[in-house]
């Protein structure tokens, strides 16, 4: 699905990972994904359109900077989705 292929690279699992477990006030912008992962700008910046694309994350424009959330419930439903196909599968 548009979902899986969002998670379809360990750095985009570690950017949902990270919004997931943010405060709730926080805001992350392109560089703080930079200082917290070994990745570039450019690849970060990569990795965010792609999980933007699939559905994951929301950017906001807010200035000169764009902040990142993710997509309300998206984790929940994505959970859901899988453990629905597993059944499916299993069964």
């Amino acid at each position: 699905t548009r979902l899986s292929k969002g998670l379809a690279h360990p750095a985009r699992i570690e950017i949902v990972r990270m919004l997931y477990h943010k405060p709730p006030e926080k805001r992350y912008i392109c560089s703080d994904f930079v200082d917290a992962l070994p990745l570039s700008q450019a690849s970060v910046s990569q990795h965010l359109k792609v999980l933007s694309e699939t559905g994951w994350v929301y950017r906001q424009i807010d200035g000169p900077r764009v902040s990142c959330s993710l997509v309300a419930n998206i984790t929940e439903y994505y959970t859901k989705l899988v453990r629905r196909v597993v059944r499916e599968t299993i069964t």
